[in-house]
């Protein structure tokens, strides 16, 4: 994964393609129209990817490695012990959880948009958001404890 020399800069660019893609389908899709030029398989597609995105977000914080990392950062020497003892493949593994809950969060939002504009969709895709995936519930867990949100350990003053 990492080059030989170590590099896994160039990794951690091809993770965050996956992020950046989905931040422009969010501009594309905030908008009635960008809804409407989607062909049906595209849009089962798409459908499909923010159920997933979802889903990976619902998972319980105990079993669920990328919103651990979010959710409860490591302390600072923690992260400077961490930082310097880190293998490229290390470094590659963080930017892969990163990317992940960016994508995912982000994913969120632009359910939030083919839900928005529900009748510009084809059928199929209604269906699928309706049914099949039931957006509804799936957005219920989220709602309950948002993975955004980070509380921070409040230090007790003597």
């Amino acid at each position: 994964l990492a080059a030989k020399n170590g590099n896994s800069l160039r990794c951690a660019f091809t993770l965050h393609v996956e992020t950046t893609i989905v931040g422009m389908l969010n501009l594309i899709l905030y908008r009635r129209e960008g809804c409407e030029a989607l062909n049906a398989e595209v849009a089962l597609a798409l459908v499909d990817y923010c159920a997933r995105s979802m889903a990976s977000l619902a998972i319980p914080l105990s079993q669920n490695e990328m919103l651990r990392k979010q959710k409860q950062p490591k302390t600072p020497t923690q992260l400077r012990q961490r930082m310097q003892h880190r293998t490229p493949l290390d470094e590659i593994h963080d930017a892969n959880l990163d990317s992940q809950y960016k994508t995912s969060v982000a994913s969120v939002s632009l359910a939030r948009y083919l839900c928005e504009h529900i009748e510009s969709l084809h059928l199929s895709a209604q269906t699928r958001i309706l049914d099949t995936h039931d957006y509804l519930v799936m957005l219920v867990p989220l709602i309950d404890e948002p993975p955004w949100t980070r509380r921070r350990r409040q230090i007790e003053s003597s």
